[in-house]
């Protein structure tokens, strides 16, 4: 093959590019990466039914899914790798629009959310990570090929979306950064020629409110732009039992514009977008109290001793009895330009990209109505900037193959406020002071705990941490056509990056400054200053190799087998949420090493019936060494546990996952995944104890053979979806959809305290549209979780063996009135 010069429309791109400093936001289609562009066609992503103007056989058969899980434009069904998509007209059907809530279409997926910081992504059972500025997610999540640095930045309205894949297993080879557990893709629309505009405006339960408006079209014979406004609100669903009042309220907005330039032989789209929060979501509940440790007091031994009213303990009753602050905001947005070049049978893609990231909370951290923590929050402010080059050759070869090189730069930093109240004392410290011997800790009869001595009653404790990181990585990955029917895959990246971290404690604001032992002891452990500084540097430099090996055969047609090996990585990082352990157990502490994840896979897929049937099974084996989390563990003469970041040891995930999707008859399609997964911890021989056992007072617990935290062992997710024809210009759609997930433990030390029981939601909608001219009307009638089931998201462990969760939106009826015109 002779390669040709460099013709001059690539020149003139590079030259734009080289002058263009905007990156991501919402938007790429997936036709926009690999594929020639004579061949990319605006939005050409297909719905999950097919429109009733289309041809007979598209009518009679489902329609074909393209995806760009190999950075190129290729049908899902040939794809050789666990992958389920969701269009962008399937969420809008079901009402869905926040990440949390992908995982009810999509399996193998669970979302634990809390404030947009406190939220995590897991697959197979792998990712439940915890909120830490110096840790990567092992569930890589990408918006229009831009990497999001921080999961919190995928928490706001997800509107106007092509398309979502979730790409399952290690994914490093292809994807920015590495992940251990797999990718979740979010692909928007992009701008059209062809004019479109809508106006939607949705009113439900709780006075909840949606206000929605698109634009899209030409600008001129080259350019064409897209803009889309997003405004949700809603009173909340948890009770405040202390003065009335709803928490979880929502009040968020969010603009996107895009810019679309065709040229000759290539494209060029810049995004731009912004989002603000500002409400109560993660106001969380208790759900279940334990007995105290020895000299501690539990929940009730708590109210009594600082006057507070009895807390509920139900978390089905959404309700809880604060006295503090419950707010949040978040801002984020940035900028996003991509390049596609036609460079003879090649094409070239360039992908710059910055986005940021700020967010600030303020919590009554105690749960009860006394000031034990009037205020407890982690603000942070992240910057973050990309820049990836992609060479595709020609697919239609013996061989074909994607090149690329990637570089990535994130500054992050934070800051933690603790405003400790009158009745801090009593509330958190032990009944008996802690002395650290030679033998261990010994316990002296002086109550702290009565309020008199002032250790942190009415003291203010900040602390700041930040976290550089510079990755870089070239990678390859290439299909080899041994035989039309026999495919052998191979794809290697590598990965250096380098980190630097920095955590603070400031001297406190306190009522009383003790110098005096044990008084001064117990004080300083708790919010001493601290400065990793004084103790050495907190830096890594690694170097990270993913790879990825698989043979797949087509015995016909419309079926695909194939086995892959593949081997994931992501970074180590640092414990920079306050000091953590730092004062207690060094500098060293603070540090964590990477997290390796190796995977065996078999998948099969399938079509029958004239295209009317796809079936598609795979069964994966996932073992995940020095699996990152974050613990609470007793050292010697502390009055209260430390944070410690560490490494667990091993995990295993093994099970199987099915995705099936048939038409039964024109109009009405049914969907049927789900998974069975075995996900336990191999070896976790120093894992924090739950309140059960507290009254022994253990160092640290097994949980060796014992069940990942927050991996349910069966997820379900089904659905229907019928669109009937009364007229020619009147047509009505019906959904249904029902996802069911077995009971998980909530809580790393996998307390029943914190056991988030099985539950199923039903979502049910329908749509009667009205067209007439170039006009459309649609009436939409709406309910989610339609049972109101109650169930909770996420459950965790906080202070004095109080568990609490956050529970899941209740039934909300409603409706939505969209207009679409030119």
């Amino acid at each position: 093959m002779i390669i040709k010069p460099m013709p001059g429309s690539l020149r003139a791109a590079l030259a734009i590019i080289a002058g263009t400093s905007l990156a991501p936001a919402w938007g790429q289609t997936n036709e926009q990466a690999g594929a020639p562009l004579s061949s990319i066609a605006v939005n050409a992503a297909p719905a999950l039914l097919p429109e009733r103007n289309a041809s007979a056989t598209t009518d009679e058969q489902l329609p074909t899914v393209v995806v760009v899980a190999r950075r190129r434009s290729e049908r899902s069904q040939d794809v050789p790798t666990a992958i389920s998509s969701v269009s962008g007209e399937q969420l809008e059907a079901q009402g869905i629009a926040e990440v949390q809530n992908f995982q009810q279409l999509l399996p193998s997926l669970n979302a634990a959310y809390g404030q947009a910081r406190q939220s995590s992504l897991a697959i197979r059972g792998i990712g439940n990570n915890p909120a830490n500025e110096g840790l990567e997610p092992s569930v890589g999540i990408y918006l229009d090929n831009v990497f999001l640095g921080r999961p919190g930045m995928a928490v706001q309205d997800l509107v106007d979306i092509e398309q979502v894949d979730l790409l399952r297993g290690p994914q490093g080879t292809l994807f920015g950064k590495n992940t251990t557990a797999g990718v979740l893709n979010i692909q928007s629309r992009a701008p059209s020629f062809a004019t479109e505009s809508k106006l939607e405006a949705s009113y439900g339960a709780r006075n909840s409110r949606i206000l929605r408006g698109l634009w899209s079209g030409a600008l001129s014979e080259r350019w064409a732009g897209r803009i889309v406004l997003a405004k949700t609100d809603d009173e909340g669903w948890v009770s405040n039992l202390n003065g009335g009042g709803r928490l979880d309220s929502i009040d968020r907005y969010g603009l996107r514009g895009q810019l679309l330039y065709t040229g000759d032989g290539y494209k060029l789209r810049l995004i731009a977008d912004y989002a603000e929060e500002q409400d109560s979501q993660g106001s969380a509940v208790i759900s279940g109290a334990g007995p105290a440790r020895p000299h501690f007091r539990d929940l009730s031994e708590v109210e009594a001793a600082t006057g507070a009213d009895l807390s509920p303990v139900n978390p089905d009753l959404r309700q809880t009895r604060i006295d503090g602050v419950q707010r949040m905001r978040s801002g984020q947005g940035g900028g996003s330009a991509q390049l596609d070049v036609d460079w003879g049978d090649f094409t070239l893609s360039s992908i710059s990209a910055w986005r940021f990231w700020n967010f600030t909370p303020h919590n009554d951290a105690d749960f009860t109505n006394a000031p034990i923590l009037d205020d407890y929050g982690v603000s942070v402010r992240d910057r973050q900037w990309s820049q990836e080059l992609r060479l595709a050759s020609p697919s239609d070869g013996r061989l074909d193959y994607v090149l690329g090189a990637y570089w990535f730069h994130q500054a992050v930093r934070n800051h933690l406020h603790i405003d400790f109240g009158p009745q801090a004392d009593a509330g958190l410290l032990p009944t008996e002071t802690p002395l650290a011997t030679a033998a261990g800790t010994v316990w002296l009869p002086i109550n702290l705990a009565d309020g008199g001595y002032q250790i942190l009653s009415s003291a203010l404790s900040d602390s700041y941490g930040k976290v550089l990181t510079d990755s870089g990585a070239l990678f390859a990955q290439g299909n080899w056509k041994i035989t039309e029917q026999l495919i052998l895959t191979a794809g290697l990246r590598g990965t250096y990056e380098v980190k630097t971290g920095h955590a603070e404690r400031e001297e406190p604001v306190a009522a009383v400054r003790w110098t005096v032992p044990p008084f001064s002891n117990v004080q300083n452990a708790q919010i001493g200053p601290w400065n990793s500084s004084d103790y050495g540097r907190l830096r890594l430099h690694e170097l990270s190799p993913s790879q990825l090996l698989t043979l797949s055969w087509q015995p016909a047609s419309a079926q695909l087998l194939y086995a892959t090996i593949s081997h994931g990585e992501k970074s180590g990082g640092f414990n920079v949420n306050g000091v953590g352990s730092g004062p207690a157990l060094g500098i060293e502490s603070l540090k964590v090493a990477p997290e390796r994840s190796n995977n065996l896979e078999l998948g099969y897929k399938s079509s029958w019936l004239g295209q009317r049937l796809r079936a598609n099974f795979n069964l994966f084996d996932t073992r995940v060494s020095d699996y990152q989390a974050s613990v609470n563990r007793t050292v010697s003469g502390q009055a209260l546990p430390v944070q410690v970041l560490t490494n667990v040891g091993k995990l295993e995930s093994r099970g199987v996952e099915w995705d099936l999707l048939t038409l039964l008859a024109r109009g009405l399609v049914l969907s049927l995944n789900g998974s069975w997964n075995h996900a336990v911890y191999r070896s976790f021989d120093n894992a924090p104890c739950p309140a059960e056992t507290n009254p022994e007072e253990p160092v640290s617990c097994s949980l060796s053979g014992q069940a990942v935290q927050g991996a349910p062992r069966w997820t379900v997710n089904s659905g229907l979806l019928y669109k009937a024809d009364w007229r020619p210009e009147l047509s009505q759609q019906f959904a249904l959809n029902y996802a069911w997930r077995s009971a998980v433990n909530g809580s790393l030390d996998n307390s029943r305290y914190a056991r988030i029981q099985a539950y199923g939601v039903l979502n049910a909608s329908t749509t009667l549209q009205w067209t007439r001219a170039h006009d459309t009307l649609e009436l939409s009638l709406w309910a989610r979780n339609l049972l109101d089931q109650q169930y909770l998201l996420t459950a965790g462990a906080i202070v004095n063996a109080i568990y609490v969760g956050m529970p899941g939106t209740p039934r909300t009826l409603g409706a939505t009135l969209r207009y679409r015109f030119p």
